[in-house]
This record gives C-alpha cells, sequence and structure tokens, in this order.
C-alpha cells in the first residue's frame, strides 16, 4: 500500500521528501552539539541553523590554524636559543632544526586541519546545494517542525 501511494507521488514531490529524510538523518547539523535534538519549521530556519554549524567549524579551524602557526613560531624560537647555548658538538644543521620544529606532533596536527579544512568544504558545498534545493520552497512550504536526533 505505501509503495503504491508513494509510486502516485510526483517525482519532484519524491525528490523533496527524499532530501528532508537525508537531511533528518544527517548528522551534520548539530554533530558535536550538546544539545539533544534541532528544531526547524522552514527551510530558511533549517539553512541559518546549518549555516551557524559552518561558521562555528570556520572559526575553531582558524583558531586551530592559529595554534598551529603559533607551535611553529615557539619552536623556532626555542631551536634558535638552543643553538646559541650548545657547542659545536650540538647539531645546528638544517635538518636537525626541521626534525626540532617540524616535528611528528607538528606534522600530526597539520594533517588533522587539513583533513578538517577538507570535511568544510565539503560541509560548504552540501550547504550550497541544500540552499539550492530549498530557495525553490517558500518558506512553510511543505515543512513541517522537525526534530533531528543527535
Amino acid at each position: 500500500e505505501d509503495t503504491e501511494i508513494w509510486s502516485a507521488l510526483p517525482q519532484d514531490l519524491r525528490a523533496r521528501v527524499l532530501t528532508m529524510r537525508n537531511v533528518l538523518r544527517s548528522s551534520i547539523v548539530g554533530k558535536g552539539s550538546k544539545i539533544s535534538g534541532i528544531f526547524f519549521a522552514t527551510g530558511g530556519e533549517f539553512l541559518a541553523i546549518f549555516s551557524e554549524t559552518i561558521c562555528d567549524q570556520k572559526e575553531r579551524l582558524a583558531e586551530a590554524r592559529q595554534r598551529h602557526d603559533e607551535v611553529i613560531s615557539d619552536r623556532k624560537q626555542e631551536w634558535a636559543a638552543r643553538v646559541q647555548r650548545r657547542g659545536r658538538w650540538f647539531d645546528a644543521s638544517e635538518e636537525a632544526s626541521r626534525a626540532f620544529i617540524y616535528g611528528p606532533d607538528v606534522l600530526y596536527a597539520r594533517e588533522k586541519i587539513d583533513k578538517q579544512a577538507l570535511r568544510l568544504k565539503t560541509l560548504q558545498t552540501f550547504y550550497d546545494e541544500q540552499k539550492a534545493i530549498f530557495s525553490g520552497m517558500a518558506d512553510g512550504q511543505g515543512w513541517h517542525t522537525a526534530t533531528v536526533l543527535s
């Protein structure tokens, strides 16, 4: 019976229903938040929540990049101080300098930052697609209050 009803729906409506189902199942909106659910009543409200999530992620990424740069700067200063304090026996080669400044922890952080930047780019692309999909829908048209459980 449900299959017959689904088949009878216009293709455009089925596409919108599937999109909404995917939105409701998505962990993108509200991921990492401390709230137990997200409520939205209109497409504009959903997009606003989504946009705020992207802004938060951009801020976190910028902070991570800034902290990463600070760590590298601190290590460069510490390296310069070590070179001055140590005698001729100290390995002050370019290779030793790179190993100290850009050690495994700095490289690991760089990988995580790059992955987060890629995730953010994907999130932005998904948001732009959703914005295009929902722009044709007037607020209130085809929308009901929904809850997305995290």
